[in-house]
């Protein structure tokens, strides 16, 4: 008898193990959790950005649009350096616009890789409430036998 209860004992202990188990990867998935919901800001703030570059740069072709008619019609000089002013303004913000696409590619990217991370985290969980579950059930049938024979 004292050796079923040892053997009981030993399970409820593995069902603490598992419980240690369950609470740090929680504290992993917290962490991962704060990871994504970061990113998903920055993603926000970056998509933002990108619009507000478009919007200008819309308004840079819009006058640049305008000062082609004045260009076609008169050949001045200072239309033509006024023209290239503007196409070299829309030049940088197109450019600014791409490297806000490449950044973010990348956090979009990190996005994946923690949703990745996630479920490998989620999956673990499973299983160490899977076991703990397990020794619990066989821990409450020892006490339920013990209790019947005493």
């Amino acid at each position: 008898m004292n050796e079923m209860i040892n053997e009981r004992l030993k399970l409820i202990s593995t069902a603490q193990e598992n419980m240690v188990e369950v609470a740090d990867t929680m504290d992993q998935w917290e962490k991962s959790q704060l990871i994504v919901e970061k990113s998903t800001f920055d993603n926000i703030n970056i998509s933002d950005k990108a619009l507000n570059l478009s919007k200008e740069c819309s308004h840079l072709i819009s006058r640049f649009q305008e000062c082609s008619k004045d260009i076609s019609e008169s050949l001045s000089t200072a239309d033509k350096e006024r023209a290239s002013a503007l196409i070299l303004k829309a030049e940088g913000l197109l450019r600014k616009l791409l490297d806000i696409a490449y950044e973010s590619s990348d956090v979009s990217h990190m996005l994946e890789r923690e949703v990745a991370c996630q479920r490998e985290i989620a999956e673990n969980m499973k299983n160490a409430i899977g076991q703990i579950n397990a020794s619990v059930n066989q821990a409450v049938a020892c006490a339920e036998f013990l209790a019947a024979d005493l």
